[in-house]
């Protein structure tokens, strides 16, 4: 449930080489995939579990720090079935896991799809956006980020402050139905 941290875990790349020795001693267990996100502190595998109630495949994640005060690395083991709140696991790795096992795991992959799907959606400049309710006009773009405009009128024009914000908060504009062509937005 806590972090583990030892003084023989130096760097990043020895606790995960612990983290894989560690799965591969159990001989109920087999790491079938691995990747990092977070800038390295989120380490996600995919184990492959052999228990008496069956064999299915389920997404592990390591969360990594490091602690300054005792100048070694520590892990928190978090399992899928405990419903992380982190959503950056890799689609990819859920494409390789068995049927969800647990309350919590279904809803949690739900989540993860549903983020990166949102972060594939490219908004080009000029784009009219939804962002809790409010109107925004796209004006900008940076490596990670979108600028927005707040828009007024019927002519989307942009005024007041530019803001950055992430692109999966943004959701593209959708005219009503019953509003005709030049109506206002």
């Amino acid at each position: 449930m806590g972090w583990l941290f030892g003084f023989e875990w130096r760097t990043c790349a020895i606790i995960k080489d612990h983290i894989r020795k560690d799965i591969a001693s159990d001989p109920t267990a087999t790491l079938v995939a691995e990747r990092s996100t977070k800038y390295g502190k989120h380490f996600w595998t995919v184990v492959k579990l052999d228990r008496p109630s069956g064999v299915y495949t389920t997404v592990i994640l390591f969360k990594l720090d490091y602690s300054k005060r005792d100048d070694c690395w520590g892990y928190k083991d978090i399992s899928e079935s405990m419903g992380p709140v982190e959503l950056d696991c890799p689609v990819s790795l859920l494409d390789m896991c068995s049927e969800p096992v647990g309350e919590y795991t279904g809803p949690w992959r739900e989540r993860v799809r549903k983020l990166a799907a949102a972060r594939k959606v490219k908004h080009e400049i000029g784009a009219r956006v939804v962002m809790q309710g409010t109107w925004f006009l796209v004006v900008g773009k940076r490596k990670r980020s979108v600028l927005i405009r707040r828009v007024s009128g019927d002519d989307w024009t942009p005024h007041g402050d530019t803001w950055r914000v992430n692109p999966a908060r943004l959701k593209p504009y959708t005219p009503p139905a019953e509003a005709a062509e030049g109506d206002s937005p």
